[in-house]
């Protein structure tokens, strides 16, 4: 059986300032880390961070001008 390991964040009332498209992925970024997918949905943006033995976990915050910084454990 597959299982994946994820976390998943909605950023309310977010826009993705990409040029031509509404989502970013990138692969193994980081140790511990296989994917990492970023989407514009609705009214919000939506992070996705894949880990590969477990689900990471993170801490956020917002600065000015509005950013969004994310720390990544794998070491649970």
């Amino acid at each position: 059986m597959l299982h994946e390991f994820f976390l998943l964040t909605d950023i309310p009332n977010a826009v993705l300032a990409l040029p031509d498209t509404d989502n970013f992925t990138t692969e193994n970024p980081a140790e511990g880390i296989s994917v990492i997918t970023v989407t514009q949905l609705e009214n919000k943006v939506q992070v996705r961070v894949t880990g590969v033995d477990n689900a990471p976990t993170v801490t956020a915050g917002f600065g000015d001008p509005v950013t969004y910084g994310v720390q990544i454990r794998t070491n649970l």
